[in-house]
């Protein structure tokens, strides 16, 4: 039905635009056919490609994706999705420009008649009709793809927008709160949590060893870095509808100043994007940035995660003011897999997943030495603060559909598909706390331990930092206990 309503809604623009043509000289008449054709070609090429990738419609959900996303990322995604058959698909809707411009040109009739003219006033009163009745389908137009993706201009400087909020501290608080925060990690593909190859074996000793809490029932604030990220940095807990204007929210970085503490942004992603990276412009709120590697210089240049463990050290052993808040954003396992660890950490191959389609095994092989790197990663990171009071909380930002909801399927999550959501907001979440931390911290210590088994989304994750640091909203003082992780 919907397919049905869909192609009769094309059929009327089609024929709007076209009686619109015929108002025209003949010079504007060729001008505007191109155009149009022009525009119709790329319009096919963005519905094919959206959903043969990700079985959707060219809506917001793909245009965040798209917004979020850097050069050397989109390179990367490119070269793992473009494969012979669409570049063909491609090559095709591109050559059929002149062929079809001729057919318009030379072999359609400008008269019109009594019959046409009336048929125009019962499709023009149909627009309007469609308009009304079927609006929520307004974002499958194309005009609608132009202005979704070029309306939305975040600011460049969120320093405006910045707060002082008011805060009151009810305890003592750790000397060191630190976010790692990976990339694309599916909680499926973790050892830790009952995945077949052995992906994470430091992080599953660390867990025997009591030195982190895994938690089993944690979501993903969103299924995509644009819609995650700014519900993990902010107070901001809106509907997509009103996510784009998220920065009027109060930041993570201006409550943990309020708190008392420093604020240092590691990053090992881009400090740049297709849209000017809305991440960016979050880390540049901390009292200290730093971008490692070369990201940003040339899109084929890949740096690995392990970039940012000098940094880190460096700051624990030398630059340590009395409180300290850290955000490592790590590159993780975002695609292309194969690009995400060195050789050292090729472990797995095809052949070690004979059970699987062929089409898979490569991939599955790659995206499970990408996971294999992360944890060494992870838990050099988390080692980094033995020796000080802290606590340390790593999780994605999101996960990926590997397989989950089609077996010729992976990447991010497909929006119009359940499992491909419910696959994309399945995450590990671990908490790393030190032996200095766990002796002056009894209670806190003892209620995450407690928590293990608790429903918990990291749109949370705010809040769960005030409640470590023993802070609360001085107008709400129960807001940030009650929405933590420790709330029993």
């Amino acid at each position: 039905m919907f397919g049905a309503y869909m192609g009769a809604h094309g059929f009327v623009y089609a024929y709007v635009i076209v009686c619109i043509g015929g108002l025209f000289g003949k010079r504007a008449q060729k001008v505007y056919q191109v155009v149009f054709i022009a525009l119709g070609l790329v319009n096919l090429i963005a519905d094919s490609f959206a959903h043969y990738i990700m079985n959707s419609g060219f809506t917001k959900d793909i245009v965040a994706i798209i917004r979020g996303t850097n050069p050397n990322e989109g390179t990367e995604f490119m070269s793992l999705y473009l494969k012979p058959d669409i570049i063909a698909f491609i090559v095709i809707c591109i050559a059929l420009l002149p062929l079809i411009s001729w057919v318009v040109t030379k072999k359609c009739t400008k008269r019109t008649d009594w019959f046409a003219n009336c048929l125009s006033i019962v499709l023009l009163l149909s627009i309007v009709y469609i308009g009304i009745r079927h609006s929520r389908n307004w974002e499958t137009v194309f005009l609608h793809k132009i202005i979704s993706f070029t309306s939305y201009t975040p600011p460049k400087d969120l320093t405006p927008y910045r707060s002082t909020p008011s805060i009151q501290i009810n305890g003592g608080s750790p000397q060191i709160i630190a976010l790692i925060i990976g990339e694309s990690l599916s909680r499926s593909h973790c050892s830790l949590y009952g995945y077949d190859k052995e992906t994470t074996p430091l992080l599953s000793q660390m867990a025997s060893d009591s030195l982190i809490y895994a938690y089993d029932n944690v979501s993903a604030a969103f299924y995509h870095t644009g819609g995650a990220f700014p519900r993990l940095m902010s107070t901001f807990s809106g509907t997509e509808e009103d996510i784009d204007h998220w920065y009027e929210s109060a930041f993570l970085e201006d409550i943990t100043t309020a708190m008392g503490y420093k604020s240092v942004w590691i990053s090992n992603q881009s400090s740049s994007g297709v849209c000017d990276n809305p991440i960016a412009r979050i880390a540049e709120l901390s009292d200290s940035l730093i971008w490692v590697g070369t990201k940003g210089v040339g899109i084929q240049k890949v740096d690995f995660d392990k970039e940012v463990i000098p940094p880190v050290r460096d700051i624990v052993e030398n630059c340590l003011e009395d409180k300290n808040f850290f955000v490592i954003h790590l590159m993780g396992q975002h695609e292309e897999f194969s690009k995400r660890y060195p050789e050292e950490f090729n472990r797995f191959n095809a052949q070690d997943y004979t059970n699987l389609p062929r089409n898979q095994r490569q991939v599955m092989a790659d995206y499970d030495n990408a996971v294999l790197y992360g944890d060494w990663i992870v838990s050099e990171l988390m080692r980094s603060f033995s020796d000080k009071e802290a606590i340390v909380f790593f999780f994605p930002d999101h996960a990926l559909d590997i397989y989950d909801s089609d077996p010729s399927y992976v990447g991010h999550t497909r929006p119009t598909n359940p499992q491909s959501v419910q696959a994309g907001l399945q995450i590990p979440f671990l908490v790393y706390t030190t032996a200095s931390y766990r002796e002056h911290f009894l209670d806190k210590n003892a209620r995450l331990i407690k928590s293990v088994d608790k429903p918990y989304n990291t749109e949370d994750i705010l809040y769960t930092i005030m409640d470590v640091a023993n802070a609360s909203f001085t107008d709400d003082p129960s807001l940030a206990e009650e929405r933590s992780l420790l709330f029993e």
